[in-house]
């Protein structure tokens, strides 16, 4: 099984993972015994900012891990590889990127269930229908998301372009 398959088969679980309990909690409903359903709505808005969050902030992580793992391709000392040579050969081979690739999916990915199952949560214990939407908002992000193929050719070649600017603007 390829690395882009095996990423599929991760996030593909998440997604699953969330659709499950979304639908045990609808099928459940609101555990809230001693108030009407919306009465409390907390934990509800919190999982809101936390989805709408996670949509910049899984992106932003992701980014910061492919730029580390840029510059330790690239050679640069201070980015955890051997000091003064480059880890890759001067054009970085997509399989080079592959852990890159991998590594930012799989915490975009997990940063965005997170948020997904806590609006679960959230909707459970208040009844908000509101939770139901930033659950529905999450599981959407890991759809949009969902690695393919061609989405890691065309990272792997962008990030190929970042590898040798950093080459030549540092040599």
């Amino acid at each position: 099984m390829g690395p882009v398959r095996t990423l599929q088969v991760i996030v593909g679980a998440m997604v699953i993972g969330c659709l499950a309990f979304l639908a045990v909690a609808v099928a459940a409903g609101p555990q809230t015994a001693d108030s009407a359903p919306g009465d409390h709505v907390l934990l509800t808005y919190l999982a809101l900012a936390w989805v709408l969050v996670s949509l910049v902030a899984g992106s932003v992580v992701a980014g910061v891990v492919a730029a580390s793992g840029r510059r330790r391709l690239a050679g640069d000392p201070t980015a955890g590889g051997p000091p003064g040579r480059p880890t890759a050969s001067p054009e970085a081979p997509p399989s080079s990127l592959t852990g890159l690739f991998s590594t930012g999916t799989i915490i975009r990915s997990a940063v965005l269930e997170g948020g997904a199952l806590f609006a679960v949560v959230a909707y459970l214990v208040e009844g908000h229908r509101l939770a139901l939407v930033a659950a529905a908002v999450g599981v959407a992000a890991l759809l949009v998301g969902f690695p393919t193929e061609g989405r890691f050719r065309e990272w792997a070649e962008r990030q190929q372009e970042h590898i040798a600017r950093e080459r030549s603007t540092a040599g």
